[in-house]
């Protein structure tokens, strides 16, 4: 997870978004009927398009690369289940990979929320042994077992990535030439750590952890 900057709103969502919300309200009280699409209004293609400018490309939580937003899904950071007056609320939306948004589902504990990839800031709630993600809060902890950010598919794509960092982070280190490991180091740090890029929070704690010279 990395701490994402919200863009402005698509211009659909700010001219429909009450219009929206009392549909998707109306749709909850006559009983939710199926294959309705006051239910989805908000799952338009601009929409989801700006949220994957936010995000990189990426799903907000895991980083996994949604490959051109084919994967990626239009997920609500507070569940419409539980507060439908946020269901078309710019702020409330986020993409996210289905192996994520699945499991998430509609948790909702304001005493325990999940984290906010668009407020928290990973640093203070995450970190990673290699490619194992672990909590360093209360919040951090839940958001990690409630997403099953460990699930062995995830942890298999992120494993392919770190073994690729391992052999730069290696070739770094056989590096005696001091001014050629300078430029080395920057390179790993630009390269690996961009949040534009799959899984950059795991690679930085990677590299915190092996080469903190590079932080110093």
């Amino acid at each position: 997870m990395r701490l994402l900057q919200r863009g402005i709103a698509p211009p659909t969502l700010v001219q429909n978004a009450a219009k929206w919300t009392i549909e998707f309200k109306q749709w909850i009280a006559d009983g939710k009927p199926k294959s309705d699409s006051r239910a989805t209004r908000y799952n338009k293609k601009a929409i989801k398009k700006a949220l994957f400018r936010d995000s990189h490309g990426k799903c907000s939580y895991c980083e996994f690369e949604v490959e051109g937003g084919s994967w990626g899904e239009i997920e609500h950071i507070l569940p419409k289940s539980k507060v439908p007056d946020d269901v078309c609320k710019w702020e409330n939306l986020a993409l996210a990979c289905s192996v994520c948004n699945n499991p998430k589902d509609d948790y909702y504990d304001p005493g325990m929320p999940l984290l906010n990839p668009y407020k928290d800031v990973p640093e203070e709630h995450l970190s990673y042994d290699r490619e194992f993600a672990r909590g360093l809060s209360s919040r951090g902890d839940k958001t990690v077992t409630q997403m099953m950010l460990n699930r062995s598919e995830k942890r298999n794509t992120r494993n392919r990535r770190l073994e690729k960092l391992i052999s730069e982070v290696l070739r770094y280190q056989e590096i005696t030439d001091e001014t050629t490991k300078v430029y080395s180091g920057k390179s790993l740090l630009s390269i690996w750590t961009d949040p534009k890029v799959p899984h950059s929070y795991m690679c930085e704690c990677y590299l915190r952890e092996n080469t903190p010279e590079l932080f110093a």
